[in-house]
């Protein structure tokens, strides 16, 4: 197998990697471990000690829980792993307080958490709208969970592609038509429609077909594939990365020590 990163943003909240002599199973198995094992902090617990705002509990609770919280999956364990066998602890729970007096709006930002090292994301997203008289009191809870109990839970969203092989099989009728579909990826010279290779990367082709018709072949190869990341920045995309492969192992663990027990 070889990884190549073929680009990745300023804030790196995205990446695309190259991986080839791999399977359709395999990058699939680690789309599906990201979405759905990897772990990270999200309110899961919500107690009211005031609510004069016009939403009601449970909806501000379900928005308290859709907040991304910064994670540390050092100093935290989920709850089944915990010594405390899920009855809340310091080492499996996270206490948040909030205590808001309208007029105003509250933001995640305004959030107080015990353990100063966890924090949302972002500190811009609107809870709710307080006006005059209007008072909110709460305390939470977050813990660690995972994308197939609850997606907000979820570090981010993975995806995957074939990498497309392009040829010009025949007289293309309008070269100028084909170049526009996918700007940099065609160009024409001579009147004849050339393929700049070094751009097909850049591209997803699948919805080309029908226009290309005859003249153009589009071949997937069927062990190299784009593998995309795009987090919610709980973790990092490495972190991410590294915890998918842990989940891995420890499913493989799991698994053959349920061989020896048959």
């Amino acid at each position: 197998m070889k990884i190549e990163l073929i680009n990745k943003n300023k804030d790196e909240s995205q990446a695309s990697f190259l991986v080839k002599g791999v399977t359709p199973a395999f990058v699939n198995t680690l789309r599906r471990l990201i979405l759905e094992q990897v772990p990270t902090l999200a309110i899961e617990d919500v107690v009211f000690r005031k609510n004069g705002s016009i939403l009601y509990d449970e909806i501000l609770a379900h928005r308290l829980g859709l907040v991304p919280l910064v994670t540390d999956l050092k100093s935290y364990v989920t709850q089944d792993k915990c010594e405390c066998k899920g009855e809340g602890c310091a080492q499996c729970s996270l206490k948040i307080t909030l205590e808001k007096q309208g007029p105003c709006v509250v933001y995640s930002g305004d959030l107080k958490f015990a353990d100063p090292a966890i924090k949302p994301v972002f500190d811009n997203i609107p809870i709710v709208k307080l006006l005059e008289g209007q008072d909110l009191s709460l305390e939470a809870t977050a813990i660690l969970g995972r994308g197939k109990d609850h997606t907000k839970w979820a570090p981010g969203y993975a995806h995957f592609r074939n990498v497309p092989e392009v040829k010009v099989v025949g007289d293309v009728v309008d070269p100028e038509r084909i170049a526009s579909l996918c700007h940099g990826l065609f160009s024409v010279k001579a009147g004849k429609l050339e393929v700049n290779q070094d751009k097909l990367l850049d591209y997803n082709l699948a919805y080309l077909d029908d226009e290309l018709g005859n003249s153009v072949r589009i071949n997937l190869k069927e062990d190299e594939f784009i593998f995309t990341i795009e987090t919610w920045k709980q973790l990092s995309i490495k972190d991410i990365l590294t915890e998918s492969f842990n989940c891995l192992d420890s499913s493989m663990d799991e698994f053959a020590a349920k061989i020896k027990e048959l």
